[in-house]
C-alpha cells in the first residue's frame, strides 16, 4: 500500500510548531461522524406558536461524533474524529474541540451542518431542525481513505452516516466497531450490519417511544421481532402516555406547587408586566382582576398551572431583594 502523507489534526497548538514526520500517529479510538454548530434557544416563557418568541441563545460544537470524541478526550484518552464537513466548516473556531485531533473530509454540495434545538424554561425541548446532509452525503470512499491508514484501538461509528457508508466502514474497519444511534430512524441504517457492531448504549421502550421522531409502531419490531403489533387503539394509547409523561409530570408538579400557596398574598401594587414569562393574555386577566392571593390568580379563567408557576418565581425574586 503506497504512504499517505499525514494531514495535521485541526485543533489549536499550544507550543511551537511540529517538526514534519512521515511516522503514523500512535493508535487511539477513531470516531467517525458529526461534527456542527449546536444552537441552542431557550425560551423565556411560554412558547406562542406562529409568533416571534424572546429566547437566550447559546452556542458550541455538537454532533453526535464530536460529542463521542469529546467524551473520550474528557476520559483522558488521546482521540480522533473524522468528520463529513459542508461548506466552509474548517474554519469555524468553535468546532474545535480540546483534546481531540479533527480530521474534516469535504462534502460538496451542501452548508454546513446545524442543529437548532428549541428548549422551554424547564429544558424540555419543544422543537429540534437538523441539517444532517454532510454526514447523508459522504462518500464510503473518503472516508475510508481517512480511516485505512489510522491506527486505531476502536471505530465509533455514528449512525447519521449513510447506510452505504456505514456499510463500508463496518467492513474495513481495522478496529472492532461501536455505534451511536440517536433515533429508531437512524437505528435502522445498522440493521444490515448488525451483528459486525456494538451499540454504545441500550434503551428502554419508553425512551425510544419518547423521541419526537419515532412511532411505536415502528420502535416495536425492533425490540420485539417475532410478535404481531397490539390493536392501533393501544398503541395510540401507550404513545401519547409515553410522549407526554413528561408534560404531564411538570404540570402535576406546578400544581402542587400552587397549592401549597394558595394562602399566599399578593403585594396590591404588583407589576404584572414585570412578571417574566406571562403571555399578554393573562397578564390582562392578572391587571383587570387584581387577585389578592395566590389562589385566587390561579382560579381565573384561562390561567395555567405554569403561570402561577412564573408568578412565584416573580414572587421568590421580590422577596430576595427586599431582604437582601
Amino acid at each position: 500500500m503506497a504512504s499517505v502523507p499525514i494531514i495535521p489534526p485541526t485543533i489549536p497548538s499550544t507550543g511551537p510548531p511540529a517538526e514534519p514526520s512521515d511516522a503514523p500517529p500512535p493508535a487511539c479510538p477513531v470516531v467517525i461522524g458529526a461534527l456542527h454548530l449546536d444552537l441552542v434557544a431557550r425560551l423565556d416563557g411560554t412558547h406562542h406558536p406562529a409568533a416571534s418568541n424572546p429566547v437566550r441563545f447559546t452556542a458550541s460544537a455538537g454532533g453526535v461524533g464530536a460529542n463521542v470524541a469529546r467524551a473520550i478526550a474528557a476520559a483522558g484518552l488521546p482521540c480522533r474524529l473524522i468528520a463529513p464537513c459542508g461548506g466552509e466548516a474548517a474554519s469555524d473556531p468553535m468546532l474545535a474541540l480540546p483534546g481531540v485531533a479533527i480530521e474534516r473530509v469535504a462534502v460538496g454540495g451542501c452548508e454546513p451542518g446545524r442543529y437548532v434545538a428549541v428548549l422551554d424554561p424547564c429544558g424540555e425541548l419543544v422543537a429540534g431542525y437538523g441539517d444532517m446532509r454532510a454526514c447523508e452525503l459522504a462518500g464510503p470512499g473518503a472516508l475510508l481513505d481517512a480511516l485505512r491508514w489510522r491506527a486505531a484501538t476502536l471505530c465509533v461509528v455514528d449512525a447519521n452516516l449513510s447506510a452505504r457508508a456505514i456499510a463500508a466502514v463496518v467492513a474495513e474497519a481495522p478496529a472492532p466497531i461501536a455505534a451511536v444511534a440517536v433515533s429508531p430512524v437512524k437505528a435502522r441504517r445498522l440493521a444490515p450490519v448488525a451483528t459486525g457492531i456494538a451499540l454504545s448504549r441500550e434503551r428502554r421502550l419508553d425512551e425510544l417511544v419518547r423521541m419526537p421522531e419515532a412511532t411505536l409502531a415502528e420502535v416495536l419490531p425492533l425490540v420485539v421481532p417475532d410478535e404481531p403489533l397490539p390493536a392501533a387503539t393501544v398503541i395510540d394509547q401507550v404513545e401519547i402516555q409515553a410522549k407526554y409523561a413528561g408534560y404531564l409530570d411538570r404540570q402535576r408538579a406546578d400544581i402542587e406547587r400552587a397549592r401549597k400557596h394558595d394562602d399566599a398574598p399578593l403585594p396590591e401594587a404588583l407589576d404584572y408586566d414585570a412578571v417574566r414569562g406571562l403571555s399578554n393574555e393573562v397578564r390582562q386577566k392578572f391587571q383587570e382582576n387584581r387577585p389578592e392571593t395566590v389562589g385566587q390568580a390561579a382560579r381565573i379563567a384561562g390561567v395555567t398551572p405554569a403561570a402561577v408557576s412564573l408568578l412565584l418565581v416573580h414572587l421568590k425574586k421580590l422577596d430576595l431583594r427586599e431582604s437582601a
